[in-house]
């Protein structure tokens, strides 16, 4: 079976994109997500060290927006699926810095 990683911005509509990812056993997946003003650039890795943009797009302008993680198998049984070390890291440009982190 294929596997496929994607992103999706939601903004009043879906915008959803996929990328087919290589045909290898995946023991571990890694995503990162960067916003710089209204741009966000999501990438994603199978090493946590070489990572591959698989989009980059307008999202808001607003200061505050909501992110979360989500896996899906549309067109088969399903699998399980474990998320660990989720962080949101906020680094504002008046200084403040607060973390956010979710594990399993």
């Amino acid at each position: 079976d294929q596997l496929y990683v994607s992103c999706c911005f939601t903004r009043g509509l879906a915008d959803w994109s996929t990328h087919r990812l290589p045909k290898t056993k995946i023991e571990n997946f890694y995503v990162w997500a960067k916003r710089t003003a209204e741009v966000i650039d999501c990438y994603y890795s199978l090493d946590n060290e070489n990572w591959i943009r698989i989009r980059q797009g307008y999202f808001s302008d607003k200061p505050r927006v909501r992110v979360g993680m989500i896996c899906a198998a549309p067109e088969s049984a399903g699998f399980k699926v474990t998320f660990s070390d989720f962080m949101i890291k906020d680094t504002n440009e008046d200084g403040g810095n607060s973390d956010e982190s979710v594990s399993d």
